[in-house]
């Protein structure tokens, strides 16, 4: 498939978008008030190019989440279907990127599905939620189990953006446009199990992770301080830690020697 070609596809019943040429690499998004991909072009445009940076040497395979979540549904469970994909497309180990969310997504995965993972990239992630991200999960639950999508998008927007970076407007453009850029969060059903699942994910209470791992962290994550990332290291034998001290839970990913790091290791 040509570098710039993007392709819709399911994989196992999950919600996949397909870039580019090489060996599958597995990429697992953060956290998104709709659970599928993307389907306004603003968002679609922004994943296609985090897409973009690895198409060059890998078939990029965007895999969303299980979408139509019953309540009480486990982060296990959540991991299972994305394993059950994998096998069910590539029949074997492949290469898995997880981000945010989806790297939490994607150490489960690792742990309890080995077979599925071939070499792991973990970036702005860590083996549980830091402090600040445990609090501001259990205000977004509060706030998604109140099915009001505009104060959600907003309440997410706020968080996400450091107060020195603009906050107050970045929650008032959530507020406003929110629901056209993710139509289908009109039910908040899918991202409020999605919230309440991680809220318990610990990765020392699951096997080890025996795969290769590069994990990709900023020095100024609000999300998942230095701790947190120190203990994810020990609990990943085989892992490495790219820190990068400027660069916060968002620019680490964009940041061209992480991305360099990132292309070296997946090489």
């Amino acid at each position: 498939m040509a570098r710039g070609s993007a392709q819709d596809r399911l994989i196992g019943g999950l919600e996949c978008i397909v870039m580019g040429s090489g060996p599958p690499l597995v990429m697992l998004p953060g956290l998104a008030p709709e659970n599928g991909r993307p389907t306004t072009r603003a968002i679609r445009n922004g994943e296609l190019q985090a897409m973009a940076r690895y198409a060059r040497s890998h078939t990029v395979y965007w895999v969303g989440r299980p979408a139509g979540l019953a309540r009480g549904t486990s982060f296990a469970q959540l991991t299972a279907a994305t394993a059950d994909a994998l096998r069910a497309e590539f029949g074997g180990p492949v290469r898995v990127a997880g981000i945010s969310t989806g790297g939490s997504i994607a150490q489960q995965l690792a742990a309890e599905h080995p077979g599925c993972v071939e070499r792991l990239v973990l970036v702005s992630t860590g083996c549980r939620l830091g402090v600040h991200a445990a609090a501001t999960q259990r205000v977004l639950i509060g706030v998604a189990a109140r099915g009001r999508t505009r104060p959600m998008m907003a309440a997410v927007a706020w968080d996400l953006v450091p107060p020195w970076r603009g906050r107050m407007p970045a929650a008032a453009l959530a507020y406003l446009a929110g629901p056209r850029l993710y139509p289908r969060a009109r039910d908040l059903t899918d991202l409020l199990v999605t919230l309440e699942a991680e809220d318990a994910f610990d990765l020392s209470t699951l096997p080890t992770i025996t795969a290769p791992t590069l994990i990709v962290n900023g020095g100024r994550d609000r999300f998942y301080e230095r701790a947190v990332v120190d203990e994810t290291v020990r609990l990943i034998p085989n892992s490495r830690l790219a820190l990068y001290p400027a660069r916060g839970h968002v620019t680490v990913s964009t940041d061209r020697r992480a991305i360099d790091e990132i292309r070296a290791f997946l090489a």
